[in-house]
């Protein structure tokens, strides 16, 4: 990604969430680095994880449903504390529900926030195989377009009393 004659690195990556050293440390690595946070309802975070069986890609065994919260549990926290150590002018977070019903708008607001112009391509992010590179959401050849059907939170996603704290510190207001 380039900003004027700058270049950008963009890293998507979940599991730098579950250590605050990971996360201090693109502070030592660059200069003033910008942070994006994709905020989703921890309930439907925790559903596909599970669904999807993320815990097996993460080396983890026993409870798939525990393991998925305790990842969420840890990440969400470890976000919030690391955004708190920094100046609000370096974190924007973003909600999935808001990215998949207004994406122009969202991503509008992203670009504004990372100081590059928008272009019209990151509306259509399958195209050309963008997001079929490298590892990631193992359901990605099943999709085409940005699917605003998937706000929400699935049938059968937990209600467990952490997730509903979780979802609150999120500003969500409950779970289903």
């Amino acid at each position: 990604l380039l900003r004027g004659d700058a270049r950008l690195l963009v890293d998507k990556t979940p599991g730098y969430t579950l250590s605050m050293d990971v996360l201090r440390r693109a502070e030592d690595m660059f200069d003033e680095p910008r942070y994006v946070h994709l905020v989703r309802h921890p309930a439907a975070v925790v559903e596909s994880f599970v669904r999807k069986r993320f815990d097996r890609l993460m080396g983890e065994t026993g409870d798939p449903l525990e393991n998925a919260e305790r990842f969420t549990a840890t990440s969400v926290r470890n976000v919030l504390s690391f955004q708190a150590e920094l100046d609000a002018s370096r974190f924007h977070s973003i909600r999935f529900e808001d990215l998949v019903r207004a994406p122009a708008k969202a991503m509008e607001a992203v670009c504004r926030f990372l100081g590059v112009p928008f272009d019209a391509s990151v509306l259509d992010p399958y195209a050309k195989s963008r997001m079929r590179e490298g590892p990631g959401d193992p359901d990605v050849f099943l999709h085409d377009a940005i699917d605003p059907t998937r706000a929400g939170i699935p049938n059968g996603a937990s209600t467990r009393p952490e997730m509903a704290l979780l979802a609150q510190l999120l500003g969500y207001e409950t779970l289903p």
